[in-house]
């Protein structure tokens, strides 16, 4: 076998400890220039920080203890294109503009849903990673992360693809390894992917039900394959597991019938599982105070859901100006808000809710040349875009004012 200079160098210059299930773990010496980063970001969507005992994944539990654990907590509302921007950008909603899954917008006259930053990335707001990344230089590849794929500051990651629910998971796993074995000049140093099967069984069937374990086992026995292949790779390479929010097990029986709830004509709804926001399109008709008279008299006002006042709901993570609704009701754990009503005795899952510990997720870091400090109990998902760009050396935007920093997870072994 014909050794290249470069593994020669690293070969002769470092440090290698052997960590028992992950393979070798390759540390540079103080005199060695360390090799560039890449940098591997794999989102599992509703992950709960609490899957790795309830669940028992073999190879994520080995990873979160040879590497470094926290709990990661989404921003408000916790659902998925608010949080997976927010992982992008380092933003909150009101910095990065999307609110939540479906909103109106009274200021276009628009309703954004899921993806829409495709066909107009005016949506979005802030630098994503994968811009900072290409704007500095390094090539970026992307598989389903979303609104990867719109054009936002005029650009794109340099290889991604567009979304498709009912994709093969294992072609993520594989192009991954292919984008991973390409020449330094087309390699990408940021990888990017999404896996949502995790979430689909935790809605369908609830975060506890075996269906769910099922589909935990199953990404994690993806990962496992992945790792086995970064680990034979010459190059330094960090593997950052993710999650973008929890679950919640939600009864059948508690959730409020969209038709249980007032539908004034001059007013728009955008419903969620667990918000209903309403918006007022025209002048005539119902004013907020006669919208809010009507809620008033609901049933389950303080018990199933909560009433955001118009004062109260600018001071929430995901206010902007025209996206926000009016009016907001906010579902109470365990209710949810439903389009019809569902009969009793069915368990299904959602997340959305705030200050709701069953909606932290989970994050688990790998790499070369670190060992784990004591780490944090919580990590918001707005401080991982700035720990992202600290290991690929990348200057942070001027929007991020007190960023977290690598140094404070990990110490470089000497």
């Amino acid at each position: 076998m014909v050794l290249s200079s470069n593994y020669v160098r690293r070969l002769l210059t470092v440090t290698v400890l052997l960590c028992a299930g992950l393979g070798p773990q390759i540390t540079q010496a103080q005199s060695a220039e360390p090799d560039p980063q890449t940098v591997i970001m794999i989102s599992l969507d509703g992950f709960r920080y609490d899957y790795l005992e309830l669940h028992q994944p073999k190879f994520l539990r080995q990873l979160s203890e040879k590497g470094i654990r926290a709990n990661l907590t989404p921003v408000y509302p916790s659902k998925t294109f608010p949080n997976h921007l927010a992982l992008a950008t380092g933003l909150t909603p009101a910095g990065h503009g999307i609110v939540d899954n479906r909103f109106y917008d009274k200021h276009r006259d628009a309703f954004y849903s899921l993806g829409d930053g495709y066909e107009d990335s005016t949506w979005i707001s802030g630098i994503p990673i994968w811009n900072l990344a290409e704007q500095q230089g390094l090539k970026v590849a992307s598989y389903f992360w979303p609104e990867s794929d719109a054009r936002i500051n005029g650009m794109t990651p340099t290889y991604f693809y567009r979304y498709s629910h009912n994709a093969d998971p294992r072609a993520r796993i594989e192009q991954i390894k292919q984008w991973l074995q390409q020449p330094d000049s087309s390699r990408p140093r940021l990888i990017l992917s999404y896996f949502h099967q995790i979430d689909s069984a935790g809605h369908q069937f609830g975060p506890e039900h075996p269906a769910t374990a099922a589909a935990v086992h199953y990404i994690d026995g993806l990962l496992e394959d992945l790792f086995a292949f970064i680990a034979s790779q010459e190059t330094a390479i960090s593997l950052i597991i993710v999650s973008d929010h929890g679950m919640r097990a939600t009864p059948g029986e508690l959730a409020i019938a969209e038709t249980e709830l007032p539908a004034p004509d001059n007013w728009t709804r955008v419903r969620s599982s667990t918000r209903m926001m309403y918006t007022r399109v025209t002048d005539k008709g119902q004013t907020s105070a006669d919208l809010i008279a009507q809620i008033r008299q609901h049933p389950l006002l303080n018990k199933g859901f909560s009433l955001v006042m118009p004062e109260q709901r600018q001071t929430l993570e995901d206010y902007v100006d025209g996206r926000a609704g009016d009016v907001l009701l906010d579902a109470i754990p365990p209710y949810t808000f439903s389009k019809n009503k569902r009969e009793a005795g069915g368990i299904f899952g959602t997340h959305g809710y705030g200050n709701d510990p069953q909606m932290q997720g989970i994050f688990i870091a790998y790499g070369p040349s670190i060992v784990a400090k004591p780490t944090p109990a919580e990590l918001s998902v707005t401080d991982v875009y700035p720990l992202i760009a600290e290991l690929l050396e990348l200057e942070l935007p001027a929007y991020i004012s007190d960023p977290m920093h690598w140094h404070e997870l990990f110490q470089t072994v000497e």
